[in-house]
């Protein structure tokens, strides 16, 4: 079975914004390729998805995330829902709480797994782990440790960079490919306009094109209602 591999999208923490706003943020986006951790989720085809959270004046968040998915057999849809407690310690250093549950619908309740996610954010880098306890109901403990870099920024324009690996901690019980681990290191571009965003990424994976793996270039645009 084609099994999923982080946190939701590109950029596993997309869905956590930091923000200190009480306000509901509600998005819609159109990908060329749902890329989990550079690893394609819809077989390669496009992927309609929505996103909705509130974000309190404490610093709490949650939210929920909708997604088509293919992974092979009749899984045809992703529901997430995540929450979690954002706190801005000065200018350049923020740190970040935080727990998911993804399930799935078809043949994919079997998979349906829960996660939590601690993150730092220092000036332009964010270090953020993803641990889950029974990853994609392998039985299997799982970890994510991620590093992301922005390049480049000026309210319209973005360019970012990152670096994560994925990692089996009961080799025996979920593997992936051959191994207990696979890297993943991306570049992206976006560009803001009005409520739009557009984003095209290149991706590269450790893990073979049995697994989805290898080199992928994607693009989506989102839109903030």
């Amino acid at each position: 079975m084609h099994l999923k591999a982080i946190n939701i999208a590109l950029f596993a923490g997309f869905l956590i914004s930091g923000t200190a706003q009480a306000s509901w943020d509600l998005t819609a986006t159109a990908t060329s390729d749902y890329l989990f951790n550079g690893v394609t989720q819809t077989d390669g085809d496009p992927a309609l998805q929505f996103i909705a959270n509130k974000n309190f004046d404490s610093g709490w968040y949650a939210g929920g995330f909708a997604s088509n998915v293919d992974f092979g057999d009749d899984t045809w849809l992703e529901l997430d829902a995540f929450g979690g407690r954002y706190w801005q310690i000065n200018d350049e250093i923020g740190v970040e709480l935080g727990a998911l549950y993804y399930s799935y619908y078809g043949d994919g309740s079997d998979i349906n797994y829960g996660e939590t996610t601690a993150a730092v954010d220092i000036s332009d880098f964010r270090f953020q782990l993803w641990y889950a306890w029974d990853y994609a109901g392998s039985d299997a403990k799982h970890l994510v440790a991620a590093v992301s870099y922005q390049v480049y920024s000026d309210g319209k324009n973005g360019v970012n960079v990152g670096f994560n690996q994925s990692r089996s901690l009961d080799s025996e019980d979920f593997q992936w490919d051959t191994r207990d681990h696979y890297n993943h290191a991306w570049i992206a571009y976006d560009r803001n306009w009005q409520q739009w965003n557009f984003m095209v990424s290149y991706n590269h994976t450790t893990l073979s094109s049995d697994w989805g793996g290898g080199n992928t270039l994607a693009a989506n645009v989102t839109y903030t209602f």
